[in-house]
């Protein structure tokens, strides 16, 4: 679903304040009342009023929902997935007798958003359409209501909702007008999972948008964005209607209006809002706003900071997603999802591609989803797009609901267009958008998922269950505990493991080869962070991937060996029983055991820590931390950054916040406030990495060392020498010097504070004695 209320800023546009109609069938009904109209809906969108109006001038009321029928032909992410489906079609007029935009909901679960073609008026009388939707019966009569004959229809975007209506649109408006309008779409459109010719999926093509003559280019320019740096490539053609002075876009950027369009089902926004999924909630506007500002974020965020998925699939909410909502909210944006996996990583095509549409003198942006029009002209999208500039000033976007796509986006960095099919990018990809509505992140940072091999609701972080077949039998069989001792014997322990088999949420299937206690050094550094490990019987178990009797089974059978935690807990019926611990790396939401994250310190004498990921991911984040730092150091306009980066020197070991967080103790050492009091975060190499090797039996380490950073004290000394001279010509000698002066004294304040903290409570105890 992309980045998809009602039309807050139409007044701003027309002249006068003619309601805003819905058509359905030969009656015509005003919207009037709106927000305060609080009429329920009917499910297939519109107000009841709307279908006994409707109903009357039709037999009976089959034909009313007829006329919103239509048919998915292929597979889509959205409701109704494939075959008949219902849509609602809202009319509105965006500029009196110029433009008009039609809107129908797109849903997916509980999930919705508004989703708008467009229609402009050709200086011939005829009309240019954008983007058309499913061609429902009360689609068309409201677009042949115009009474023009549509001679252009334009496919601006490779996006599936805006590419899957058009071969039914074009076939059934045929039947309803003399002449086929002629198609013009953009290049290089894919498709998946089979990637076919526009020609094969029913589509004719008469003109590809930016390499042929395009007959209509005098009265409506357009500017192609196209980005191919990894993976298919991200199209989308923008569009300059002169004559009303309008840039009409898809996806790129949109605005989110405070209230829910008037096209979303009040059912779904009443289902979506409570916070505490037992609760009913009780209709109201209030409910519907924050229902919507639930949606918004969804769509804008996929895992919103404030949400977590609990038993049976439901949604709860923490307060404070309100908060988040208001920082989006009213405002031009720039998709969160496209910024950080597609623009960031193409700034210098994206700059290009906006000093050409900064030519057109638009005033007014209608975007294919939320909000239409839109005031604002190219000061307004540029600075949506400031991002791409490298633009120091602090983030407009709630940070905690951006961490997910920070991370992702870390790792988009990290790759090339070559790497993308076997990297773990690609792996991240296919793991992220297939669990994407089962697993979610929750304020306490972890997921649950109510299926064999995942935690259940109740389980503490990175606690499992079997797989059912394997719960089944270990209840059938048991094993008896004749022994008042709470540890069990060491035969019972070799029975149980020996045919213990754990099955993670991809259905592999792992063995126990051989086991042992897990050791206090390794369980004290699992403990700090898996409390469920402090006590009880852990055991470190060396496994083997079980080969499947499928295609992948030749290639099963040399994963070579894991490590797995198993707990061994008593029954109340006095039985032994075995539970895998498994927790999820927090960069690509595979499910690992404990001793498969790397281990960090960040001195020689600094305790072991555990990460958040695999080495896998982390080896993606070395390779592009040392450009991203160096960046940061010699393009930021935060005087207090650039004072913090300056005395902690040159930056030549992997650092990352989320994946190697920093102690709370030392957390203010690593944090500064901008001019705006937003926080930048400093970054805080590690000394040292490692992982557990199960084969080896032993810790294998892991080079710490960035890509691209310079190697040995004198190439450290020459960089940052040059690196300073650079920074001193761009700011002046005194300025830099001053500067680094000043850092240094406070970065050496603060660690002689830290160390006077921890000799303190040696003190007391010395005096109390």
């Amino acid at each position: 679903m992309s980045p998809g209320c009602p039309c807050f800023h139409l007044l701003a546009l027309l002249p006068a304040n003619p309601p805003r109609t819905i058509t359905s069938c030969s009656a015509q009904t005003s919207l009037f009342g709106r927000p305060g109209n609080l009429q329920p809906r009917h499910r297939w969108g519109g107000y009841k009023s709307d279908r006994r109006r409707s109903a009357a001038c039709s037999s009976d009321v089959d034909n009313f929902a007829s006329s919103r029928r239509f048919y998915l032909e292929a597979p889509a992410v959205f409701k109704p997935f494939i075959g008949e489906g219902y849509r609602a079609t809202l009319k509105t007029e965006l500029v009196p007798g110029k433009i008009w935009g039609f809107e129908q909901s797109q849903e997916l679960g509980a999930l919705a958003v508004n989703i708008r073609s467009v229609a402009a008026l050709l200086p011939s009388g005829d009309l240019w359409v954008h983007a058309p939707l499913f061609p429902t019966e009360e689609y068309l009569d409201q677009l042949l209501s115009l009474n023009r004959t549509i001679a252009h229809v334009v496919l601006p975007t490779y996006a599936l909702e805006h590419k899957i209506p058009m071969s039914s649109f074009l076939r059934l408006l045929g039947d309803r007008q003399a002449a086929r309008p002629k198609l013009w779409a953009v290049g290089d459109t894919w498709s998946f999972p089979v990637n076919l010719p526009l020609k094969w999926l029913g589509i004719p093509v008469d003109g590809i948008i930016g390499e042929d003559h395009i007959p209509w280019r005098d009265h409506i320019e357009f500017e192609v964005l196209k980005i191919a740096d990894v993976g298919n490539p991200f199209v989308e053609a923008v569009f300059f209607h002169k004559d009303t002075k309008s840039l009409i876009v898809t996806d790129v950027v949109y605005s989110v209006p405070q209230d829910p369009p008037e096209i979303i089902p009040i059912d779904l926004l009443l289902e979506v809002a409570p916070d505490n999924p037992n609760v009913k909630a009780q209709d109201s506007m209030d409910t519907r706003r924050r229902a919507w500002a639930k949606m918004a974020l969804l769509v804008a965020f996929f895992i919103p900071a404030r949400q977590r998925i609990v038993e049976g699939g439901k949604a709860e909410w923490k307060e404070g997603y309100m908060e988040s909502f208001e920082m989006i909210k009213d405002r031009l944006l720039v998709s969160p999802i496209l910024q950080k996996l597609v623009f960031e990583k193409a700034s210098t095509i994206v700059q290009a591609w906006i000093e050409k549409i900064s030519k057109w003198e638009f005033e007014y942006v209608i975007p294919a989803h939320y909000a239409a029009p839109i005031k604002g002209g190219p000061s307004q999208v540029k600075q949506a797009f400031s991002f791409a500039y490298e633009d120091d000033s602090p983030s407009q976007l709630p940070e905690e609901d951006m961490r997910t796509l920070n991370d992702l986006g870390e790792i988009v960095q990290s790759v090339g267009k070559k790497d993308a099919a076997d990297t773990v990018y690609g792996k991240l990809f296919d793991k992220f958008f297939k669990n994407l509505f089962i697993k979610k992140r929750g304020w306490n940072g972890y997921f649950t998922k109510n299926t064999p091999g995942m935690a259940t609701r109740g389980s503490q972080p990175g606690t499992t269950t079997q797989s059912a077949s394997m719960r089944k039998r270990k209840r059938d069989e048991g094993v008896s505990a004749k022994t008042q001792d709470s540890q069990a014997p060491s035969e019972i322990v070799r029975r149980l493991l020996s045919s213990f088999e754990i099955e993670n949420d991809d259905g592999e299937l792992f063995r126990v080869v051989s086991h042992e206690p897990l050791p206090q050094d390794r369980r004290s550094i699992y403990a700090k962070r898996f409390p469920e490990l402090q006590s009880g019987e852990v055991f470190a178990c060396k496994c083997s991937v079980q080969a499947d009797d499928d295609e992948d089974a030749e290639e099963d059978k040399y994963k070579g060996f894991v490590e797995h935690l198993v707990i061994l807990t008593r029954t109340q019926e006095e039985k032994f029983v075995p539970r895998a611990f498994l927790t999820e790396d927090k960069i690509s939401y595979e499910q690992v055991s404990p001793s498969q994250l790397v281990e960090y310190r960040f001195s020689e004498d600094d305790k072991w820590h555990l990460s958040v990921s695999t080495r896998e991911c982390l080896e993606s984040f070395r390779r592009s931390k040392f450009g991203s730092w160096k960046q940061q150091l010699l393009k930021t306009t935060c005087k207090a950054t650039l004072r913090s980066l300056l005395a902690l020197g040159p930056i030549t070991r992997l650092y990352d916040r989320y994946a190697l967080p920093t102690p709370e103790d030392e957390l203010h050492l690593y944090e500064t406030k901008d001019e705006n009091g937003k926080t930048v975060h400093i970054p805080h190499p590690v000394s040292g990495l490692r992982v557990w090797d199960p084969e080896a039996s032993s810790y294998a380490v892991i080079q710490a060392h960035l890509d691209g950073a310079p190697e040995g004290k004198e190439a450290v000394s020459e960089f940052w020498d040059k690196t300073l001279n650079e920074l001193r010509e761009a700011h002046g000698r005194e300025f830099i010097d001053n500067l680094l002066e000043e850092g240094l004294k406070k970065l050496n304040a603060a660690r002689a504070r830290i160390v006077a903290s921890e000799r303190r409570p040696a003190k007391k105890q010395a005096t109390s004695s």
